[in-house]
């Protein structure tokens, strides 16, 4: 399904001018992108892939990074439609069944720039699922732990903040015969993440088994990241190589799927399109739940599309009537005050410099800002130390006129390379306090700390530059 297409002709009125616009990019999953840019849908076809003219033996063989393909162009695609148009029985060769709609009509747009990636269907509904399937199913058979076991684990890990809302499922016991975990994206991305927090305990160091998801992970982190750099997009070529080259030489049976081949071209993906995160399907597999969720309860097959247009109609306009439709940018909750001398010498002078002879402060249970919530004892990411970014827990939410500040804990970290994870230490004797703002943050996305033995936690759901 095609889930965002941006519209072919915007106008703006700006000094009196009209300012015309045309597609971006289109984002959709690969089946409905290479239906609407004329390639084979079906990924059994020798050439499937619409970023270069790889076959399905030369990838089983071949890295991307290597060179060896011939990315598809502007030129050499036309041609191969033209082609395709006189003599359909070329079609197979090139892998094009015939042109774009899109590219035909519009004088900016062409098939082989305007189709990104979609990370949620490549990995988190892709090649996550199937890999967390072949990696436990080899982990199970060595007895480092049983499916029922890791499904305990998994139930009775005690998920924190965000991570609740998305919590993974416990997995079917036929998961090794149908060769993948299933689950949404939401699930799987949680469970790749919180893996080794829920069972790493069992796995011996150095297993390849779990050092294939531990590579998986990483390349999760780095394709979801909102930002990146030259060194960032690097790194991320280097851990898909390496897991491509580990996942052959533990399991040379397996082949790779075309998803596998799909995430090769992430990083020269990101150079052309920014952080994948910003093309993804995701928003739209949300707003997708509301049709799925009145058709199953309508009971009405005649006209499916009329229905589902209709109550979305509805559904609009009631939300558009009501006052909190549109939320402003900064909601709090439970607002109390705080006299400034319960702070710190170090805190009050901080207050002090942005609000002089001030003498109480607003103090928030809880604040969403930009939709994204933080309360008392979540994680963010502050600064770096060595290279790696530096961890504060946030102790109490405080708001000075329209300014946000957290009155965090400074916390020491320590990476924990099995885990992936960051120890997060702090002298309870006597802990520091520090005031953080907002535009400090190395990413808005506040983390979860987690219990692992005697140790306090935090791992990673995104790849942060510091």
């Amino acid at each position: 399904m095609i889930w965002l297409l941006w519209s072919n002709m915007v106008y703006m009125w700006r000094s009196w001018e009209n300012v015309k616009g045309t597609v971006l990019y289109v984002a959709a999953d690969n089946l409905a992108a290479h239906s609407l840019a004329g390639f084979f849908e079906n990924f059994m076809v020798d050439r499937f892939c619409r970023f270069c003219m790889a076959t399905r033996s030369e990838m089983q063989a071949t890295e991307v990074n290597s060179g060896a393909f011939e990315p598809r162009t502007i030129d050499t695609h036309n041609q191969q439609v033209q082609e395709v148009k006189q003599d359909p029985t070329v079609a197979k060769r090139y892998g094009v069944k015939g042109g774009c709609v899109l590219t035909d009509s519009l004088e900016h747009f062409h098939v082989v720039r305007g189709y990104p990636p979609d990370i949620l269907h490549d990995l988190l509904e892709g090649i996550v699922p199937v890999e967390l399937s072949l990696c436990i199913s080899d982990m199970i058979s060595k007895k480092y732990f049983s499916i029922e076991t890791l499904n305990h684990a998994i139930k009775t890990f005690e998920y924190a903040f965000h991570d609740k809302t998305d919590q993974p499922q416990p997995i079917a016991h036929g998961f090794s015969t149908k060769g993948t975990i299933g689950g949404n994206g939401h699930e799987n991305w949680a469970l790749i993440t919180l893996l080794p927090l829920i069972i790493g305990h069992k796995v011996p160091e150095g297993d390849n088994a779990w050092n294939i998801l531990l590579l998986l992970k990483d390349i999760v982190e780095l394709a979801v990241a909102t930002k990146h750099t030259e060194e960032s997009v690097h790194f991320l070529d280097c851990k898909v190589s390496e897991h491509r080259d580990l996942l052959q030489t533990t399991f040379p049976d397996f082949r790779l799927r075309p998803k596998h081949h799909y995430i090769e071209h992430y990083p020269e993906m990101i150079k052309a399109f920014g952080p994948l995160s910003d093309v993804w399907t995701m928003r739209f597999e949300g707003k997708h739940k509301f049709f799925k969720r009145v058709i199953r309860n309508a009971h009405n097959f005649k006209n499916v599309a009329l229905t589902l247009a209709v109550k979305h109609q509805k559904m609009m306009a009631y939300y558009l009537d009501t006052s909190s439709f549109f939320k402003p940018s900064i909601e709090m909750d439970k607002v109390t005050t705080a006299s400034i001398t319960s702070y710190p010498e170090n805190v009050q002078q901080v207050f002090c410099q942005r609000v002089p002879q001030l003498t109480s402060v607003l103090v928030a249970s809880s604040v969403y800002v930009d939709g994204i919530r933080y309360c008392a004892d979540m994680i963010v990411a502050v600064g770096s130390c060595a290279g790696l970014p530096s961890f504060r827990q946030i102790k109490q939410i405080v708001a000075l006129n329209t300014e946000i500040l957290f009155v965090c804990k400074e916390m020491t970290a320590w990476y924990h390379e099995h885990l992936r994870s960051f120890e997060l230490i702090c002298d309870s004797s006597n802990p520091s306090l520090c005031v953080v703002q907002l535009k400090e943050l190395n990413d808005v996305f506040p983390l979860s700390a987690y219990r692992y033995g005697d140790n306090l936690v935090v791992t990673l759901r995104r790849y942060i530059l510091c």
